[in-house]
C-alpha cells in the first residue's frame, strides 16, 4: 500500500503541476504579446530557445544519478550515496560554469546571429546575460532534485514546482500592474527556482542528515555511472533530435505556414505529453529498488497494474479529445483550420502509445543499455527519412507520419525484444489483457460519438461540453464494469479510504 500512495501521490502532484503549467502558458501569453508587443514577446522565445539545446550538456546524467542514487540507498550504501553526490555536485558545478561562459559569449553576437534591430539586441543582450548568472545555480539544484527524487519525494518535488509556477503569476501580474521592464518579467521569471534553492537544500540534510554538500571526484564511481549515463544519453539524444527538428524541418521544407499548423497541433497534444513523461519520473527510483532486492513479483504487479491504470487513463484523455476534437479546433483558431483534424487524430492516437513509459521506467533500471541506444538510432533514422519523403506531400501530416514511426519502433522493441528478454515478462499477455481491450472499448464508443451529430440550438461550446460529458459518462460505466476487476475495485476503494 504504502509503495501505491508514493506512486500515486507522485503522478497526482505531477499532473496538478502540470496543468498548473499549462495554464500559465495560455494566460500568459496573449497578456506578455499585447504589453510588450509580439517583436519583444519574440525576444523571450530566442532567449528560452538558445537554453533549451544547452540542456544537452546533462549527457544523461539526470536518470542516471535517479537510478544509482536509488540503488545505493536500497543497499544502505552510506559511502557511495556521500562520493555520487559529491561527484555529482561538482560535475553540475562544472557544466553550470561552461554554460554561463557559452551564454556570455553568445550574447556579444546577438545581432550577427538573428534578425533584429539594434534595440531588440541590447534586450536580448540582457536576457542571456540573466540566463548566464543563473546557470551555475540552476544546474547545481538539479543535483539535489536528482536525490530528492530517488528517495521517492517526486511528490515534493512537484508541490515545490506548482507553487513556484503561482508565484510567476504574481511576476507577470506585478510586471503588467507596475508597468516594468521585460528584463524585470524575465529575471523574475527564471531566478525564482533559484530563490528557493536553500529551502530544497535543507530537505535534503533533512531526509538524510549525515550527507555533506561538498564537491569531490570518484574515479570509481565516474567509471561506474558514466558508460550508464551515455547510453542514456543516446537514447535521449535521438529522441531530442526527432521531437525538436520538426517545427525546423516543416519550416525548411514547407515554410511558415505548416510550423503554424504544427504549434496549433503540438498545443492541443501537449496535454498528453506532459502527462505521459510524469510516470517514468515516478516510477524510476521505485523500481530501481526492487531491482536491487530482487522483488520480481512486486516488479510484475508494477508494470502489469501500471500499464493498464495508465493505458486507462491515457485512452480516456485521447479519446475524448477525439470527440471533441472540431469544436477545440474551431473554438481555439477558427474553422479554417479544421483540415487539421485527420492528423491530429493520428497523432494522438501515436500518443495511446505513451503507456510505456511504464516499461521505460523499468529499462532504465538495466546497466546495459546498447540496443536501446542503437534501437533509438535506427528509430532516428527512419524517422527522418519519413519526414523528407512525405513532408513535401503532406506538409504537417509528413512530420506525425515521422513521430508515428519512431513511437511504433519504440513500443515493439520493448514488446517483442528488451522487456521479456531481460525481465522475463510476458509482454503479449499485457498488450492483450490490459492494453488492447481499453483501445477497443473505449475506442469503440469513441468512434461512435465523433460521428453522431448532436442537432441542438447552441453554441459550439454547449455541444463540445454535451459531447465530452456524455461520452465521460459512457466511459465510466464500461471502466468500472467490464475494465476493472475486483482487485482493481479494491484497491480503488482502499486509496479513497487511505485518501
Amino acid at each position: 500500500m504504502r509503495k501505491s500512495k508514493v506512486i500515486l501521490s507522485g503522478i497526482a502532484w505531477t499532473v496538478i503541476n502540470n496543468i498548473v503549467s499549462i495554464l500559465y502558458g495560455i494566460v500568459s501569453v496573449p497578456f506578455l504579446i499585447n504589453y510588450f508587443g509580439k517583436e519583444e514577446y519574440g525576444l523571450i522565445g530566442i532567449a528560452l530557445s538558445v537554453n533549451v539545446y544547452i540542456l544537452l550538456l546533462d549527457m544523461g546524467m539526470t536518470n542516471s544519478n535517479v537510478r544509482f542514487f536509488a540503488e545505493f540507498l536500497a543497499k544502505k550504501e552510506k559511502d557511495n550515496i556521500q562520493k555520487l553526490f559529491s561527484l555529482t555536485h561538482l560535475l553540475y558545478l562544472i557544466i553550470g560554469l561552461l554554460n554561463s561562459i557559452i551564454h556570455l559569449c553568445l550574447s556579444f553576437y546577438v545581432q550577427d546571429l538573428f534578425k533584429v534591430t539594434p534595440g531588440q539586441a541590447m534586450i536580448l543582450k540582457n536576457l542571456i546575460w540573466i540566463l548566464a548568472i543563473n546557470a551555475t545555480f540552476s544546474w547545481i539544484s538539479t543535483c539535489f532534485d536528482q536525490f530528492i527524487r530517488a528517495n521517492e519525494l517526486i511528490d515534493w518535488i512537484k508541490k515545490r514546482s506548482t507553487i513556484l509556477k503561482i508565484m510567476q503569476f504574481v511576476i507577470l501580474l506585478a510586471t503588467i500592474l507596475f508597468k516594468l521592464t521585460i528584463e524585470f518579467y524575465f529575471f523574475g521569471y527564471v531566478f525564482l527556482s533559484t530563490i528557493i534553492l536553500p529551502l530544497t537544500v535543507l530537505k535534503t540534510k533533512k531526509i538524510t542528515p549525515y550527507l555533506k554538500l561538498n564537491f569531490g571526484f570518484d574515479k570509481i564511481i565516474f567509471k561506474t555511472i558514466f558508460p550508464y549515463a551515455l547510453s542514456i544519453f543516446s537514447f535521449s539524444f535521438f529522441h531530442f533530435i526527432v521531437v525538436n527538428s520538426r517545427p525546423l524541418i516543416l519550416g525548411n521544407i514547407s515554410g511558415p505556414g505548416s510550423v503554424a499548423d504544427f504549434s496549433i497541433m503540438n498545443t492541443i497534444t501537449l496535454v498528453v505529453t506532459v502527462l505521459s513523461g510524469s510516470f517514468m519520473q515516478v516510477l524510476l527510483p521505485i523500481l530501481t529498488k526492487m531491482v536491487v532486492k530482487s522483488e520480481n513479483e512486486n516488479i510484475y504487479r508494477i508494470v502489469q497494474n501500471g500499464t493498464k491504470y495508465v493505458n486507462i487513463i491515457l485512452s480516456v484523455i485521447i479519446f475524448t479529445l477525439i470527440v471533441g476534437l472540431k469544436e477545440i479546433i474551431t473554438l481555439y483558431v477558427g474553422n479554417e483550420y479544421l483540415s487539421l483534424v485527420p492528423w491530429l487524430i493520428i497523432w494522438l492516437l501515436t500518443l495511446l502509445l505513451g503507456h510505456r513509459n511504464v516499461m521505460t521506467s523499468l529499462v532504465f533500471t538495466e546497466n546495459k543499455l546498447k540496443s536501446v541506444a542503437y534501437m533509438g538510432a535506427l528509430s532516428m533514422i527512419l524517422s527522418f527519412a519519413a519526414y523528407i519523403v512525405f513532408v513535401p506531400i503532406y506538409g504537417v501530416g509528413g512530420v506525425v507520419i515521422g513521430f508515428a514511426i519512431h513511437e511504433i519502433i519504440h513500443s515493439l522493441f520493448y514488446y517483442i525484444y528488451f522487456i521479456p528478454q531481460k525481465f522475463r515478462i510476458d509482454t503479449k499477455s499485457l498488450f492483450f489483457r490490459h492494453v488492447f481491450p481499453t483501445w477497443l472499448l473505449l475506442g469503440g464508443i469513441s468512434g461512435l460519438f465523433f460521428y453522431i451529430q448532436f442537432n441542438v440550438n447552441a453554441s459550439i461550446l454547449l455541444i463540445l461540453m454535451l459531447k465530452v460529458c456524455l461520452l465521460m459518462i459512457v466511459m465510466f460505466f464500461l471502466i468500472w464494469f467490464v475494465l476493472l476487476n475486483k482487485k482493481d475495485k479494491q484497491f480503488l476503494f482502499s486509496i479513497i479510504h487511505n485518501k
